[in-house]
């Protein structure tokens, strides 16, 4: 006699392979192979297990910054080209822009192309008695230039959306 659990993933697997017109005997997987860009960057795939607490804890936070940094900020546009775009967009904003905690304060696209991080460059010091060797927050860096400099901070958005900020530091 077959355990429930067993039995109705026998089922599930039966009526996936209908709906796809394959064969019942074939396996089904969500399992895929990692790329090889991917491996070569030691980057790991991560599967979820079905009932397990916190095992798709990584998926769920996405679709909560997408939600809450995209679709719950625009009106969603009804046609598919439209949201693709707009979703695509945010999709660069998040890997080239946003600060990402889990990554130290790094952007993805730092991470995943080994680019210096914008956090790891020298700081602009505005404040005019403060000495090289006061520490700041992490990461610990280095000042770029005389402390008490002016700097000019600007805000740009991606594409004219403005839930979609890129904040631009310069010296003058």
């Amino acid at each position: 006699m077959r355990s429930p659990s067993t039995s109705s993933s026998i089922t599930a697997r039966n009526f996936i392979a209908r709906k796809l017109s394959i064969g019942a005997k074939t396996k089904i997987s969500s399992r895929v192979s990692a790329p090889s860009a991917s491996i070569d960057k030691n980057i790991k795939p991560r599967f979820g297990a079905v009932g397990k607490h916190g095992s798709i804890a990584v998926v769920e936070r996405l679709h909560l910054s997408m939600k809450n940094e995209c679709t719950r900020r625009i009106l969603v546009p009804i046609d598919k080209a439209g949201f693709s775009k707009e979703i695509t967009l945010w999709r660069e904003w998040y890997n080239s822009y946003r600060p990402h905690m889990t990554l130290e304060g790094k952007t993805p696209d730092e991470v995943y192309f080994c680019k210096r991080s914008a956090n790891s460059l020298p700081r602009i010091e505005p404040r005019p008695k403060v000495h090289h060797s006061t520490p700041c927050a992490r990461p610990r860096m280095i000042m770029a230039g005389k402390p008490g400099r002016k700097f000019c901070a600007q805000i740009a958005f991606l594409e004219g959306r403005r839930h979609l900020p890129i904040l631009i530091v310069q010296r003058e």
